[in-house]
């Protein structure tokens, strides 16, 4: 009997290692844009999705096929918690900017929770013809 209950804790573990990231923020960019950013959150059969701005996120570690938009084609998506902490994604792509094939992108990103404030980290690299090139950035979205 106790190692079903064991089993049991270790398969419903995930379910409770996803943080809470719920709010509404206000996230201001590098290049001074300023956005709202709202996050809901929702354990479905055991999964934690996430509602990123409309979007939704299962942090379930499956990857996805991401519909192509005019940056990002032929990419995939997946998302995850280790602990409470952190929600960690992966994103691959070609990346595309005004029609043009541009390079190869993998993303890596965190998505914490900070003194009631949002974070998000970024890295990764953007493998062009001319080189490979850094992502490397972090943005801090304050509570509204």
């Amino acid at each position: 009997m106790r190692t079903l209950i064991l089993v049991g804790l270790m398969l419903s573990a995930p379910a409770f290692a996803c943080p809470d990231l719920s709010g509404t923020f206000r996230c201001q960019y590098q290049d001074g844009s300023v956005e709202t950013l709202t996050i809901a959150q929702d354990n479905k059969s055991g999964v934690e999705v996430y509602n990123y701005n409309g979007s939704e996120i299962a942090a379930d570690n499956v990857t996805r096929v991401l519909p192509d938009d005019a940056n990002l084609k032929s990419g995939t998506f997946r998302a995850w918690c280790d602990d409470n902490t952190t929600l960690k994604a992966e994103l691959i792509s070609e990346y595309w900017d005004n029609s043009r094939y541009i390079g190869d992108l993998t993303m890596n990103m965190f998505f914490t929770m900070e003194n009631g404030s949002h974070k998000s980290k970024s890295t990764g690299v953007l493998k062009t013809g001319n080189g490979d090139h850094p992502i490397d950035s972090t943005t801090v979205c304050r509570a509204m």
